[in-house]
């Protein structure tokens, strides 16, 4: 284990130390202030494009955006549709999975997405002032990574937990395992032929 970590952290010092060393002769050396990181709003209407991609036109130009406006979003950088399924697979997993690692991603993804919603909510400053390292970024909205990212590990283990749960209920793991596969197979199918 302690050859791991050694391995890890002097794989990390190889982007750390180069940044920081960096970000000392920055103009954001002493972080940027809680005006300028909040500027950008997440509009909470947008979130709608989690479970529907096409609620939003992509590619048409937006009223009031203009890029070198830092108090404007684009609205294709909020794009954060990982499709229903695993959405409901991860909801799935945050609430009945109990798991460390499904604990630590719930809360990993719940603190993104509050800290993405940006100044939307009291809880941004507070994530803003207490996590080391987030006063030298100044857009909220790109953390749609680590949601994204969450997601898609809560939507893993939900659906582990689900084909147990199956394989428990039906008395023969094999068949119960080869028929939800062939069920959750044919439904994507049918659903990716159905939206396109």
């Amino acid at each position: 284990i302690i050859i791991m970590y050694t391995l890890g952290i002097g794989m990390s010092a190889a982007q750390l130390l180069p940044t920081w060393e960096l970000a000392q002769y920055s103009q954001r050396a002493e972080g940027v202030k809680l005006e300028t990181a909040s500027a950008t709003v997440w509009p909470l209407k947008t979130l709608i494009m989690f479970v529907n991609p096409g609620a939003y036109d992509l590619y048409a130009p937006e009223p009031g955006y203009h890029p070198l406006a830092p108090t404007t979003v684009n609205i294709s950088a909020l794009y954060g549709y990982a499709g229903l399924v695993p959405l409901a697979l991860a909801v799935f997993a945050a609430g009945v999975v109990r798991k460390r690692y499904v604990v630590i991603f719930t809360i990993f993804l719940i603190g993104s997405l509050v800290y993405g919603i940006g100044r939307s909510t009291q809880l941004f400053t507070i994530l803003w002032e207490v996590v080391p390292g987030l006063k030298y970024f100044r857009f909220p909205v790109k953390i749609l990574f680590f949601i994204e990212f969450s997601l898609a590990v809560l939507a893993g283990f939900g659906f582990d937990a689900l084909r147990d749960r199956l394989a428990k209920t039906q008395g023969f793991a094999v068949q119960a395992k080869r028929n939800f596969l062939k069920i959750l197979f044919s439904a994507t199918v049918i659903f990716l032929v159905v939206v396109d």
